[in-house]
């Protein structure tokens, strides 16, 4: 028997149906919710909180140990529908970055009309997190509209590997993760109204993975190594054959991939900076859970990409949240005081991933965390200002950042493995072209994440390398940029597809050099 759900998530009111036994996390993913449940439902990440009532069974002995201190609270992976219910979600208004270094850029107008009426083209980036979709008018080259939102998908996992565990572990799981992103993207031109119609060209950037969901195809050839994708993209398709809402007439251009982990977003990415075009030495890195990155110059293009994890996504933090209202996304430590800056102000729920950046450098200055990364214990810390802020839980040390918001040391940790990865993925380039970090004439950093990171933050914890501090650039969202140039534009397709054929490829899992510098990376 099917019970109704009522779902509450500021002010949308949802409501979806349950049977008995089945999981609040099942039915909401269900129903679409793109609400934040890092770790896809597996009962690991203890990130679900929600407030339930009505007809939900009482917390088993494991949901009440991770909800120790969260009193009225439930995770809605452990609770379970036993009738009618209501469950109350937090607001997911997310900082999401639609604009770039690249935001005042025009297209080249006069492009071929496909349609009779006013010509229009769009570009999608489609991030593991978020997607943003651009309007262009395409007779004067101006940007007429942006949309964006968080990744529909969301509900099913932080990263690109939980995406296609889904996809594998459940019949029609492929099938329903790209339902989901076409239905968000169709809902996103919707919003333009009959304008849609007039659209004569899509473009698509993302990482591999995102594009194969989208496009349907199986991404299962790149959970295990060699990492193989079914295609590698730089084609186009029919709307109709992506169940996209466009005119039939109209075309979509899926921008070209490298390989399995280094996808059209970045191709995108050193178009919009024009890495391929550059002369002298240069270092792209989209920070984030894959940490993509190219390196070089019109010569010569390698690219690769590290397993950060989803540390820089506030997931897999005990206080980690995504950039929401409510996330301390930038502090500092002074007058024996934590200032902090809240998205949205109002009181502090959590760290996302710049303001988690943030919090390890300022231990690191205040001698809180020692470089082997290990969080310090309150007998150590002797007189310290702030030794009163540490305490210990049943799993350790932690370290009180404001009421009810803690860095652990499993945090420090966590954050410590991923950026050791992306300082190893730099040094590996560097060591690729027989360059040291002084050499460096620009390291852009792309995306969200990156483009809020404090640079010297940065540099404290080892993230990215002092030499190159006074040439780092955030370029915002070069994806998105890229996807744009591309419409209507054969010369911007042309060295997008060269790309693809030129840019080298080190595969890191397997490289001696790069667990090299892994561990030579792991202290602060």
């Amino acid at each position: 028997m099917n019970h109704t759900v009522t779902i509450i998530q500021g002010d949308n009111i949802i409501k979806t149906t349950a049977e008995i036994g089945e999981s609040l996390y099942a039915a909401l993913a269900r129903a679409g919710i793109a609400a934040d449940f890092p770790c896809g439902g597996r009962k690991k990440c203890a990130k679900c909180l929600c407030e339930a009532r009505g007809g939900i069974a009482p917390p088993d002995e494991a949901e009440c140990g991770l909800l120790r201190d969260t009193p009225g609270k439930r995770l809605a992976c452990f609770a379970v529908v036993e009738g009618d219910c209501e469950v109350v979600l937090p607001s997911q208004n997310m900082r999401i970055l639609s604009e770039s270094l690249f935001s005042d850029m025009t297209l080249s107008p006069g492009a071929p009309r496909l349609s009779k009426d006013a010509y229009f083209g769009a570009a999608v980036d489609i991030g593991t997190t978020t997607v943003v979709l651009y309007l262009y008018d395409l007779d004067t080259g101006r940007r007429a509209g942006v949309v964006s939102g968080m990744n529909a998908q969301k509900a099913f996992g932080a990263d690109v590997i939980s995406r296609m565990s889904y996809c594998m572990e459940n019949e029609g799981g492929l099938a329903r993760l790209s339902a989901l992103i076409r239905g968000q993207i169709n809902g996103m031109l919707g919003s333009f109204g009959e304008l849609k119609y007039d659209i004569g060209e899509l473009t698509v950037a993302g990482n591999t993975v995102m594009q194969h969901i989208f496009a349907g195809i199986d991404p299962s050839g790149m959970a295990a190594a060699p990492f193989t994708p079914a295609t590698l993209f730089g084609d186009f398709y029919t709307p109709g054959a992506l169940g996209v809402d466009l005119d039939p007439g109209a075309r979509v251009y899926m921008l070209p991939a490298v390989a399995g982990y280094v996808g059209g977003d970045i191709t995108a990415a050193i178009v919009a900076c024009g890495l391929d075009q550059a002369d002298g030495f240069s270092i792209l890195i989209d920070l984030g859970t894959n940490g993509e990155m190219a390196a070089g110059g019109k010569d010569r293009l390698v690219c690769c990409a590290v397993a950060a994890g989803p540390a820089f996504e506030g997931a897999d933090i005990s206080c980690g949240m995504a950039g929401v209202e409510g996330a301390i996304s930038a502090l500092t430590y002074k007058d024996s005081a934590f200032e902090c800056e809240v998205i949205g102000g109002g009181k502090p729920l959590g760290l996302c991933g710049s303001g988690l950046i943030d919090a390890i450098a300022a231990l690191l200055d205040m001698g809180a965390v020692d470089e082997t990364g290990r969080l310090i214990d309150v007998e150590e810390a002797g007189d310290a200002e702030w030794r009163d802020l540490l305490d210990e839980d049943d799993e350790g040390m932690r370290l009180r950042i404001c009421d009810g918001v803690y860095i652990t040391g499993r945090d420090v940790r966590k954050l410590q493995l991923a950026k050791a990865a992306v300082a190893a993925g730099i040094a590996t380039l560097l060591d690729e072209f027989g360059k040291t970090a002084e050499n460096i004439d620009n390291l852009f950093i792309a995306g969200g994440f990156g483009s809020h990171v404090d640079k010297d933050s940065a540099v404290a914890i080892g993230l990215i390398p002092q030499a190159a501090l006074g040439r780092t650039i955030s370029v915002g969202n070069a994806a998105g940029a890229g996807a744009s140039l591309a419409l209507r534009n054969e010369g911007i397709k042309k060295r997008l597809a060269d790309l693809q054929g030129s840019c080298e490829y080190i595969e890191l899992s397997s490289s001696p050099e790069f667990m090299e510098h892994y561990v030579e990376n792991m202290g602060f």
